[in-house]
C-alpha cells in the first residue's frame, strides 16, 4: 500500500510537470512579451493602437504582421524583425509574413538571410510576383546573375504586362557585358512602360557608350520624366560635352548644381570646359571649388596646376603638381608638369 501511495504521488507529480510545461510551450507571443511598457516609450501612436489590439488578440499573427509593417516603415528593423517572428511563430506557412521577413533581414544587411526568406516565400507560394522580384534584386546584388535573371524570368510569366522584371534583367545583363540584350529588355520595358524612368537613363548610358545619337534621345526622355535627377543631368551633360557642345553641357551641369551645390563632378567638369576655352582664371575658381567638396581629387589639383602654369605662375602651378604627387606619386601628368616649370 506504502508503494502505491508514493506511486500515485509519482504519477502526479509527473502529471503536474508535463502540465506546466505544456502550458509554457503554448504560451503566445503576446503572453511571453505582453508588457508593451518594455517597448519604447516614444512608441507611435499607431503602435500603441495595435498593441490595445494584441492585447484583445493575442493569438492573431496578423496583428504582429501588422505591428512588424509599421515598425518597418518607420525604419525600426530591429522591433519588426521581432514581431514578424512572433507572426511566424503563430502561423508558419505563410507566404506573405516570410516575405516581410526578408525586407526586414534584408534592411538589417543580413543578405543570405534575406534570400533564404524570400526562397521560402516563393515555395509557399509559386506565383508570388513580389517575391521573385525582391530575390532578382538581392541576386543581382552579390552578382549571382543566372539565379536572379531566373527570377526575373520566373517573374515575367506570372505578369508579362510588368516592365519592372525586363529592366532588371537588362541590369544582370549590362553586368556582365552583354550589351546587345541589355539593350533590348531596357527598349522592352520603355514600350511596357514609358513613364519608367530608370530604362531611358540606362539606354542613355549604353548609347553614349557607343557614341551613338540615340543617346540624347533617351537622355532627354529620361530628363522629362525626372528633370532634376542628378544622374542624368550629369550624365547627359558629359555626353555633351565629349560631343563639343559645350554651352548645353554647361547648362546641365549648372542645373545639377541647382540641386546639388557640393556635386565636385558638375564644378570639375566646368573648370575643365573652362580650360579648354581658355578661361583660366575661371577655370582656377572651379577646380579650387572641386578641391574644397572632395580635397582627395587628384586630377583638380593637377588641372588647377595647368592653369596657373598658363598664366605663368609657375610657383602656384609647382604647388599643386606637388599636391596631386603627394595624392598619387606615380601621376605621370603631375610630374611631367614638375619638369616643365623647371622644378
Amino acid at each position: 500500500m506504502k508503494n502505491d501511495k508514493y506511486q500515485g504521488l509519482h504519477i502526479f507529480a509527473i502529471s503536474f510537470i508535463l502540465c506546466y510545461i505544456s502550458i509554457l510551450g503554448a504560451c503566445t507571443p503576446a503572453q511571453n512579451s505582453n508588457n508593451f511598457a518594455a517597448e519604447d516609450s516614444t512608441a507611435s501612436e499607431a503602435i500603441r493602437k495595435i498593441n490595445a489590439e494584441i492585447t484583445q488578440k493575442p493569438d492573431n499573427p496578423e496583428l504582429y504582421y501588422r505591428k512588424a509593417r509599421i515598425y518597418y516603415n518607420e525604419l525600426k528593423a530591429e522591433q519588426a524583425y521581432s514581431n514578424i517572428e512572433n507572426a511566424l511563430h503563430l502561423d508558419s506557412l505563410n507566404a506573405i509574413y516570410h516575405f516581410h521577413k526578408g525586407e526586414i533581414l534584408f534592411a538589417l544587411n543580413k543578405t543570405k538571410l534575406s534570400s533564404k526568406s524570400f526562397e521560402k516565400a516563393v515555395a509557399l507560394n509559386p506565383d508570388f510576383y513580389d517575391a521573385y522580384i525582391k530575390l532578382g534584386e538581392l541576386y543581382l546584388i552579390v552578382k549571382e546573375h543566372k539565379k536572379s535573371l531566373a527570377c526575373f524570368s520566373k517573374a515575367q510569366e506570372i505578369n508579362p504586362a510588368e516592365a519592372k522584371p525586363y529592366f532588371y534583367k537588362g541590369m544582370n545583363f549590362k553586368e556582365v557585358r552583354d550589351t546587345a540584350n541589355a539593350i533590348i529588355s531596357f527598349q522592352r520595358a520603355t514600350e511596357i512602360d514609358n513613364s519608367y524612368f530608370e530604362p531611358h537613363l540606362q539606354l542613355a548610358l549604353l548609347f553614349a557608350a557607343k557614341k551613338d545619337k540615340l543617346a540624347l534621345q533617351y537622355f532627354n526622355a529620361a530628363l522629362k520624366l525626372n528633370e532634376f535627377n542628378p544622374d542624368a543631368l550629369y550624365a547627359r551633360g558629359l555626353y555633351l560635352q565629349e560631343q563639343g557642345k559645350f554651352d548645353e553641357a554647361v547648362k546641365d551641369y549648372r542645373t545639377l548644381l541647382s540641386v546639388n551645390k557640393d556635386d565636385y563632378r558638375a564644378h570639375y567638369n566646368i573648370g575643365f570646359i573652362n580650360f579648354l576655352n581658355k578661361k583660366y582664371p575661371k577655370a582656377i575658381e572651379n577646380f579650387s571649388q572641386t578641391i574644397m567638396i572632395y580635397p582627395e581629387y587628384t586630377q583638380a589639383y593637377y588641372m588647377r596646376g595647368l592653369c596657373h602654369e598658363a598664366v605663368g605662375k609657375q610657383q602656384e602651378a609647382l604647388n599643386n603638381y606637388d599636391y596631386a604627387l603627394q595624392l598619387d606619386s606615380t601621376y605621370i601628368k603631375a610630374i611631367e608638369g614638375k619638369k616643365r616649370v623647371g622644378k
